[in-house]
């Protein structure tokens, strides 16, 4: 489909479904019956492009202007140099510009809630962390 003129994917049809996944989770009731269909829902609406600009990078101040100038990036107030760009506004060209920017670790690709771990430790510059996570990452630009 086309959205201002960009080419975008979209999903033509719905994700698919996990009878498994379903049968586990309304088995453990964390949500209500009569909200699953609502929950189910939301699980399958697409999630904003979240990304941060690598600071130990010569022109990371560079890139960091170039995203607070694009209306389609929105800065993350709660998370120094994180950005956000809805879904639909992720367009071909610029997924392939930041393809070429995660590739030179210039940007990171992160989803917002894999932010909050380290704001949650109040760490200090002089603290030293054992990550024992093996999944590789960008675990050194926290």
């Amino acid at each position: 489909s086309r959205s201002k003129g960009r080419q975008v994917r979209t999903r033509e049809a719905s994700p698919p479904r996990s009878e498994a996944f379903e049968a586990y989770y309304r088995a453990q009731g964390i949500v209500p019956e009569e909200e699953w269909a609502d929950f189910l829902s939301v699980l399958r609406l697409p999630i904003p492009v979240v990304v941060r600009v690598n600071r130990t990078k010569p022109r990371w101040k560079d890139l960091h202007d170039s995203f607070a100038g694009d209306p389609r990036w929105h800065a993350l107030d709660w998370f120094p140099n994180a950005w956000q760009c809805a879904a639909c506004d992720y367009d071909d060209a610029l997924r392939s510009q930041c393809g070429v920017l995660n590739k030179a670790y210039s940007l990171r690709f992160q989803e917002a809630a894999s932010l909050v771990p380290p704001l949650l430790l109040g760490l200090r510059p002089t603290d030293l962390v054992l990550d024992l996570c093996a999944a590789p990452g960008s675990k050194t630009l926290e």
